[in-house]
């Protein structure tokens, strides 16, 4: 995925206040905190649907 080199942020007049982190995790390779919560929502939703498959299916 590419990205514009200037800062899409200063062109709207909003600053971003996870720019420090976001730009801290692509350097370290590591997931941000919000990508990380959003994993975990998703894991979990994806477990209570296989739960509920199942259970659908066993009826």
């Amino acid at each position: 995925m590419t990205t514009a080199s200037s800062s899409p942020s200063s062109s709207s007049g909003m600053v971003n206040p996870y720019e420090d982190e976001v730009q801290e995790a692509k350097r370290q390779d590591k997931f941000t905190e919000t990508e990380i919560e959003i994993l975990f929502l998703l894991t979990l939703f994806g477990t209570t649907v296989w739960v509920g498959a199942a259970w659908i299916f066993a009826m």
